[in-house]
C-alpha cells in the first residue's frame, strides 16, 4: 500500500496522488465529498486500511484498483470548503479536455437523456455493479467519456419543415422539444454557474439551482436564440437553402414546459428555365434624321460655347446672370440665413417666380428686401410651408452672349466650312440614333423572352433597385447643393411610381442569369481585365488602380456578374430575327 512513486509514474496523466496531506476516517464528511448516501460495500471493506494511514503526517498513496472507481468524483471535488476543513484534498492533473461538473452538480444525472447512465461509472460508463479489472486501461475511459458527450448530443432533434410560400419566399417552421430546450438550459447553466457572482457563493460555487432562480429568463432567452441559430445552420446544411438575405425570425412560441415553436422566413432566387430564346422576333422603328434635328444640335453647340459679359450699368432683366448676397429670417422664429455668391437666371423657369420680379431693374451693389412665402409641399422641409423675409445685395451682373452661326464658329469647332459642320453634326446624330435602336432592339428581344415566363420576384432584390433609384436622386440634388434629407420627397409615392420599373430590372437580370448558366457564358480573367482598361482610361487611372478600389469596395464580383449578364444579351440579340419599322 506505501511505496515511493517513480518518476515515470508520477508523470503518468491519470496518476492520483496526495502530498503532505491526511485522509480523513470521519464517516459523515467523507461521505459528503464523495457524495454517496452511505459507503458502498468495497469501501467499507478498505477503511481500516485506511484509517491506519490517517496519522501519516507525509505520504504518498496509490489508489486501490477498486477505488479508483469514485477517482473521477474526487477529482470533481472543488478544494476547500467542507474537504478544507475535514482535511481532505486530492489533486490531480485534469486529463479530460473540459471541465468537470462540482461535486453538488452530481444531480444532474438524473436528466431524462442522462438517466440511463445513472448506474454506470460516471468515466467509462460500466456498470458499478460488476467487478473491475485492475488493469484496465484509464485511456478507454477518455474515449468513452466523449463518445458519451456524443451520444447526447446525438439526442438533439430538430423537427424541420420547409413550406413554400411563392416560389421565391420559403418559411422553414421548427419546433423543438420542451426536454431539449430544459437540457439546453442546464446546459447554459453550468457555463454560467463557472463566472457568475452571487452574493454568499464564491466564483464557480453557485449551485445550478441559484443559478436558474436568478438568471431564469436569461437562460431560457439564450437557450432560444441558440436552438434558433443551431436549427438555421442544420437546414442550410442538409436542405441545401441558398437564402438571398438574411432571414427573419416570426411566429415564435415559447412557454415554459411546451414544445419552442418558430418560423424563419427566407427568400431564394426562383427555379427559372428560359425556353425559345433563340430567333427571336421583334420590329424596332427606325430614327430618321432630319434637318429640324440638325439645327437642334447646333444650337446645342452654341450654348455650349456661350460667352457671359458683364452689364455693370445695365439694369437687370430677364436672362441676366445675378450673383447675390442672400440673408433671410423665417417669419416666427428660426435660424437667420446667410449665402454668398448665390447665382440664379432672371425670369428662369427654375428661379423662384418673387425674386425674379424683386430683382427686375435693379442695378449693381443694390439691396432689395421682399418676402417669399413657400408652398406647403416644397421641396426643401426647412422652407416647405413658411415665409422668409430676405434681404439681397446684387453683386455682379452678366448676360450671355451666343456666338453666331457662321464660318468662323465652325473653325473654332474644326470645321472648314458651316456645311461641314453640319454634316459631322449629322453624322454624329445618325451613329447616336443606331446605338440607341440597336439598345432598343436589345431590350426588346430581352422583354420578348420575359414575356413567354411568368415568375415571381424576390422582394429583396426588388427592394435593392429602388435603393438605388434613391440613391441616384440623392447623387442628382447634391450636385446642385441640395441635402437631400432636408426635402420633402415623398419617398412612398417615388418607389410606388418606380416600382413596376424596378421589377422590369429584376426580371431582366434574373433571365439573363439563367440564360448565361445555360448556356455556359462566364467572364474570363483576360475580359475583366479588358473592361478595367476601358474603365481606367475614363477616370484617368490606371487599371491596377482601378482593380485594387473595386477588390476594396467588395465589387468585383458584381462587376463581373455584369459583364457574364451582358454575354447573355449579345447573345439572345445575335441569334434574334430584328427587323425596322
Amino acid at each position: 500500500m506505501l511505496r515511493r512513486f517513480s518518476t515515470k509514474e508520477r508523470s503518468h496523466p491519470w496518476q492520483l496522488m496526495t502530498d503532505h496531506c491526511s485522509l480523513a476516517t470521519d464517516h459523515s464528511c467523507l461521505t459528503r465529498r464523495l457524495g454517496f448516501a452511505t459507503f458502498p460495500a468495497w469501501f467499507a471493506d478498505e477503511r481500516s486500511e485506511l484509517s491506519s494511514l490517517s496519522t501519516a503526517p507525509a505520504f504518498r498513496l496509490q489508489f486501490l484498483p477498486e477505488f479508483r472507481k469514485i477517482a473521477p468524483r474526487l477529482d470533481n471535488c472543488e478544494s476547500g470548503g467542507i474537504g478544507r476543513r475535514a482535511g481532505l484534498r486530492i489533486q490531480s492533473r485534469k486529463g479530460w479536455g473540459f471541465n468537470s461538473p462540482l461535486s453538488h452538480h452530481m444531480s444532474s444525472l438524473t436528466r431524462p437523456a442522462e438517466r440511463e447512465f445513472r448506474d454506470r461509472h460516471p468515466i467509462c460508463g460500466r456498470d458499478r455493479s460488476k467487478s473491475d479489472s485492475p488493469t484496465r486501461k484509464l485511456g478507454a475511459c477518455h474515449r468513452v467519456s466523449w463518445a458519451l458527450k456524443e451520444q447526447m448530443e446525438q439526442k438533439t432533434k430538430l423537427n424541420l419543415e420547409i413550406k413554400d410560400v411563392s416560389s421565391c419566399q420559403k418559411n422553414l417552421v421548427v419546433e423543438v422539444p420542451a426536454e431539449e430546450i430544459d437540457q439546453e438550459v442546464d446546459k447554459l447553466a453550468r457555463e454560467y454557474a463557472r463566472r457568475a457572482k452571487v452574493p454568499g457563493f464564491r466564483p464557480g460555487k453557485v449551485p445550478l439551482s441559484i443559478i436558474k432562480q436568478r438568471f431564469g429568463s436569461e437562460l431560457r432567452g439564450d437557450a432560444t436564440q441558440d436552438i434558433i441559430q443551431r436549427s438555421w445552420k442544420e437546414a442550410l446544411e442538409t436542405r441545401d437553402l441558398h437564402p438571398l438575405t438574411k432571414p427573419t425570425v416570426k411566429d415564435l412560441q415559447e412557454q415554459p414546459g411546451s414544445p419552442l415553436k418558430f418560423t424563419v422566413s427566407f427568400e431564394v432566387l426562383p427555379p427559372i428555365e428560359v425556353k425559345d430564346y433563340k430567333g427571336v422576333v421583334v420590329t424596332v422603328p427606325s430614327i430618321p434624321i432630319e434637318d429640324a434635328d440638325i439645327d437642334k444640335a447646333l444650337e446645342a453647340l452654341r450654348e455650349q460655347h456661350a460667352q457671359f459679359v458683364p452689364c455693370e450699368s445695365s439694369d437687370i432683366k430677364d436672362g441676366h446672370y445675378v450673383t447675390l448676397t442672400v440673408d433671410g429670417e423665417f417669419e416666427g422664429g428660426g435660424k437667420p440665413l446667410h449665402e454668398d455668391d448665390v447665382t440664379c437666371v432672371v425670369g428662369d423657369s427654375q428661379t423662384n417666380q418673387t425674386f425674379s420680379d424683386n430683382l427686375r431693374g435693379a442695378k449693381l451693389g443694390e439691396a432689395r428686401s421682399f418676402d417669399v412665402s413657400y408652398p406647403a409641399d416644397y421641396h426643401r422641409k426647412r422652407f416647405a410651408g413658411k415665409t422668409v423675409h430676405y434681404a439681397v445685395t446684387i453683386k455682379d451682373i452678366k448676360e450671355k452672349h451666343l456666338a453666331e452661326l457662321n464660318e468662323e464658329f465652325a473653325e473654332d469647332l474644326g470645321a472648314k466650312t458651316l456645311e461641314e459642320l453640319r454634316n459631322k453634326v449629322k453624322d454624329d446624330l445618325i451613329t447616336n440614333a443606331k446605338r440607341t435602336a440597336e439598345k432598343k432592339s436589345r431590350e426588346a428581344v430581352l422583354d420578348a423572352i420575359i414575356q413567354r415566363h411568368a415568375f415571381d420576384v424576390p422582394e429583396s432584390l426588388v427592394g435593392d433597385e429602388l435603393e438605388e433609384h434613391a440613391r441616384r436622386i440623392a447623387t442628382d440634388l447634391a450636385r446642385q447643393g441640395i441635402d437631400v434629407n432636408k426635402t420633402s420627397i415623398d419617398w412612398k409615392k417615388v418607389f410606388e411610381k418606380e416600382r413596376p420599373r424596378a421589377e422590369q430590372a429584376v426580371r431582366r437580370s434574373l433571365v439573363l442569369d439563367a440564360i448565361a448558366r445555360q448556356e455556359g457564358l462566364e467572364v474570363t480573367e483576360e475580359e475583366l481585365e479588358t473592361e478595367f482598361q476601358k474603365l481606367a482610361e475614363g477616370m484617368n487611372k490606371s487599371s491596377a488602380a482601378v482593380r485594387a478600389q473595386f477588390e476594396k469596395d467588395k465589387r468585383t464580383q458584381g462587376f463581373r456578374e455584369h459583364l457574364r449578364q451582358n454575354k447573355a444579351l449579345d447573345f439572345i440579340y445575335r441569334n434574334a430575327n430584328i427587323s425596322g419599322g
